[in-house]
């Protein structure tokens, strides 16, 4: 039963769907006046985080800057880099600037760095929510060719008991839950995926999905399933990707078996949502909420050049981040995007810094580039990349038996390593192949072995 919408209820609407408005007129703003739109918000957030939070007064002070030092986005290269650890050292109230109970609490899955919950303001949680009926029911879906009454799903890693149940949902969402919980129920769904693909068909088959959005390497599954169970249900007009690298194998192969266009997002649990894809798929529009900015040795990165990825949220009033260093590796785009959109754009988001492989002296090789290679054929065995030492990379195939397709397999990325690099082979029993592991790992750079399948 919806419940009648009160005074409040009709302001928190009325600023979502403000949200919803602008963010579709901020893409194609003017590139002088996208700019100053930022520098305002940038403004009022670092003089926000430091006159409300202890943390980020005592790192910019520590950095010698006062907020009136920030005037240009160019400024923000006067501030340290921010990491997860930096964040986590201190506690929690003083990196924060409201009360944790009126926020929106959201909690990364902790693959790099290690879990840590992060915090919303309801208005940021308002943005959020307009910029996702701007993006996903307008923009994104306009793109995609999803009409407004087609459904979509959404594949999670977890258990049953995970899911928020919608009395819980209510509780801590208040009344957006309220007023779109029982529509978004009917039109969207999502389901959580613990060890097997399995567990979860009879539901997707049922809902029948016309989008569904997922990490690559679970689309991956469902494919799997899809085209050797020969399932017909299962018929989406688009898929959409994030919480992983998409590589270009796999974009193929997911359009190959589902025939439909497969799209790349980009957020973080920290920040929010960074980037997505428009119709051209050639990069990363960042959102109007961040600054991105891409670094190598502290200092700013040419366009097609590799670097960390630094971003600012502009948004959150609860828990400002200024410089968060996501511990991801991309690159600027060399030319703006067709498509008319003068937002920032991204040409490519290559994985977490740990997982590049790393040889002496200066040889780094991106997870990327490495996961094109592993899953060109998908009809051999799922397989993980381990780099081991300096001089010595693991390559684990999820078989009993060696084929011809798996020796391929272990000349091709013999070859590209080169021959200062040993690549040995292991094939592993099926059962260790867990929902959810990295493709490729360098076990010389992790710090935070979950979802490694690394002993």
């Amino acid at each position: 039963m919806i419940e009648p919408i009160d005074d409040l209820g009709l302001t928190v609407l009325s600023r979502i769907l403000w949200h919803a408005f602008l963010s579709s007129r901020v893409d194609k703003l003017p590139r002088e006046e996208f700019l100053k739109h930022q520098r305002e918000r940038l403004q009022q957030a670092i003089a926000h985080g430091y006159s409300k939070t202890k943390f980020w007064r005592n790192w910019l002070d520590r950095s010698g800057v006062r907020p009136d030092d920030i005037m240009e986005i160019e400024d923000l290269r006067r501030i340290r880099v921010c990491t997860k650890y930096d964040l986590l050292a201190q506690p929690l109230e003083d990196r924060m600037a409201d009360d944790p109970k009126n926020c929106i609490v959201r909690s990364s899955s902790g693959t790099t760095g290690g879990p840590m919950k992060s915090y919303y303001s309801k208005s940021y949680y308002d943005y959020l929510a307009g910029y996702y009926i701007q993006g996903h029911y307008l923009r994104i879906r306009g793109i995609l060719g999803i009409g407004p009454l087609d459904k979509l799903m959404r594949i999670t890693h977890g258990n049953p008991s995970d899911v928020r149940t919608i009395s819980g949902r209510t509780k801590s969402l208040g009344f957006t839950s309220r007023l779109v919980g029982p529509l978004h129920d009917y039109f969207a769904r999502n389901v959580t995926l613990g060890d097997d693909i399995d567990e979860i068909l009879p539901e997707i088959r049922k809902f029948k999905p016309d989008f569904i959005k997922s990490t690559p390497s679970y689309l991956r599954l469902l494919a799997h399933s899809v085209s050797s169970e020969g399932i017909e249900e299962i018929r989406p007009k688009a898929l959409m990707t994030g919480g992983e690298v998409l590589d270009e194998p796999t974009r193929k192969y997911l359009q190959e078996v589902f025939g439909c266009k497969t799209y790349q997002g980009y957020s973080a649990s920290e920040i929010g949502k960074i980037g997505f894809e428009c119709e051209t798929r050639i990069g990363l529009h960042v959102s109007d909420s961040v600054i991105v900015e891409i670094l190598k040795d502290g200092s700013p990165t040419l366009p097609g050049e590799s670097g960390n990825i630094v971003v600012t949220c502009l948004l959150n009033d609860a828990m400002p981040m200024i410089r968060y260093d996501l511990g991801d590796v991309g690159s600027w785009a060399n030319s703006p995007c067709s498509c008319g959109r003068n937002t920032p754009l991204l040409e490519s988001v290559d994985g977490r810094r740990e997982d590049h492989l790393t040889f002496s002296p200066n040889r780094i090789i991106s997870p990327k580039s490495l996961m094109s290679m592993l899953h060109r054929d998908m009809s051999l065995p799922p397989s993980q990349l381990v780099q081991e030492t300096d001089d010595v990379c693991r390559l684990r195939v999820f078989a009993k038996v060696k084929s011809k397709g798996i020796s391929n397999l272990l000349d091709e990325v013999q070859a590209f390593l080169g021959s200062q690099t040993k690549v040995e082979l292991s094939l592993e029993p099926s059962q260790e192949l867990r929902v959810k592991f990295r493709p490729v790992i360098s076990y010389k750079n992790l710090r935070d072995k979950r979802w490694t399948l690394v002993n």
